[in-house]
């Protein structure tokens, strides 16, 4: 599998997923991504994680356990495809923003546990 052409993107966005968990966090606005270079590939990619992590963080809410079958390697093939459907929609993206993407939802536990502990926290009464 690792060396048919989906294996190693699948490898390679891995490992830019666990290089950006070590190089550290990017950081994010509250609408989003905080892009260097915002346009349309941009804007699709931060409407594509916004979508999916407030679809993670109901099922953290809910206590659903198929938030239990998520992992690196789950979030690192969806955002690979992420990638090649703004990139289409947008014709092209660009290297620096790609990597962005990327680094951003390597913390996607953090994106998705502080959200939903503010709804908790919301939900809680004074």
């Amino acid at each position: 599998m690792w060396r048919s052409e989906r294996g190693w993107a699948l490898a390679s966005s891995v490992g830019v997923l666990v290089w950006a968990v070590v190089l550290g966090d990017v950081p994010a606005a509250a609408a989003g991504i905080d892009w260097q270079k915002p346009g349309a590939f941009q804007a699709c990619l931060d409407a594509k994680a916004k979508a999916w992590i407030d679809a993670k963080v109901e099922l953290v809410v809910n206590d659903d356990p198929n938030m239990g079958a998520i992992d690196d390697a789950a979030v690192a093939e969806w955002a690979t495809r992420a990638l090649r459907e703004c990139g289409a929609k947008a014709s092209g993206g660009d290297p620096a923003s790609e990597q962005q993407f990327m680094k951003y939802m390597a913390h996607w536990r953090d994106h998705i546990y502080k959200a939903a502990d503010e709804i908790r926290r919301r939900g809680r009464p004074d």
